[in-house]
């Protein structure tokens, strides 16, 4: 799906291309805000479900447009959604790993995904991997740090890697390399439902009501300890975000985990006896 909505070729066939990955915990309210949000329509009179689907619809009635929806679980009611009409110039696509969700989209053709060979996983890994690496050096990061975690990754081809534990396990480096309190702040970011956009504000009052980004003995004057509290959780959130653990959503106050790496928090946090949180392992 990204590699279509990045495609040049792709752009070039439609006025405009929308992507959207469904999560779970999908409804018609967040895929209509999401695909309005690509369309750049005004999101402050964002209305009822019937509203939104007018103005989807209005917006699109003489575009030719593609569209994809990503790691879809149920069926959709797209003229709930968007008011989809027969226009046989535009396309959707979906992605979903269920046949039945196909048959009940009515999709016109199916294609199986064939799973990457070991060799083909390996270098597409290898190519992520170097393009972090890149990105990590131009932001003036620790060196020692990223020839850690190479030295780490390098592991991997020696590692049966038939399931996601052992992912798991490989991805745990950067946490590893965080202290008490910032894998406490992480850990918590997996509470939240997958595919979250998660208030910043929020966030940090739920990190000091927890006591993750204060101590008692380091609050010396109360009338700035809200202020020391909150300037405390903003270094942790933007060190979280340095080594990608958490990233910033498209929204300016929010930010967002990685699915993976909320498997990877989750496990964690199963496995833990001294974990406080209440957790279903993945």
């Amino acid at each position: 799906m990204q590699n279509l909505n990045n495609q040049e070729q792709v752009a070039k066939m439609f006025d405009v291309v929308i992507w959207v990955t469904v999560s779970k915990e999908w409804n018609v309210e967040k895929l209509q805000e999401a695909i309005m949000r690509r369309l750049k329509l005004d999101m402050e009179s964002f209305g009822d479900v019937e509203e939104n689907a007018r103005r989807i619809s209005e917006e699109l009635k003489e575009k030719k447009y593609l569209l994809l929806l990503d790691e879809v679980q149920d069926f959709i009611d797209l003229n709930a959604v968007m008011e989809i009409h027969n226009n046989i110039d535009s396309k959707v696509v979906l992605a979903s790993r269920s046949r039945c969700v196909c048959y009940d989209m009515e999709a016109d053709e199916l294609i199986n995904v064939k799973r990457l060979s070991p060799a083909d996983a390996w270098n597409m890994f290898q190519e992520k991997v170097d393009r972090i690496g890149k990105a990590f050096r131009k932001k003036g990061k620790d060196v020692s740090l990223w020839r850690d975690g190479l030295n780490r990754l390098r592991r991997w081809d020696r590692v049966k890697t038939e399931g996601m534990d052992e992912v798991l396990d490989f991805l745990k480096f950067c946490y590893d390399d965080l202290d008490g309190n910032k894998r406490d702040c992480f850990l918590y970011g997996a509470l939240y439902p997958e595919e979250c956009e998660i208030y910043i504000d929020y966030l940090l009052e739920c990190w000091n009501a927890e006591g993750f980004i204060h101590d008692v003995d380091e609050l010396v004057d109360d009338t700035n300890a809200f202020r020391d509290a909150r300037d405390k959780g903003h270094a942790i959130l933007d060190a979280l975000i340095d080594v990608s653990l958490l990233e910033r959503s498209d929204k300016k106050k929010c930010v967002k985990m990685n699915k993976v790496l909320r498997k990877m928090a989750l496990k964690i946090s199963s496995e833990s006896n001294g974990s406080k949180f209440l957790v279903k392992p993945c």
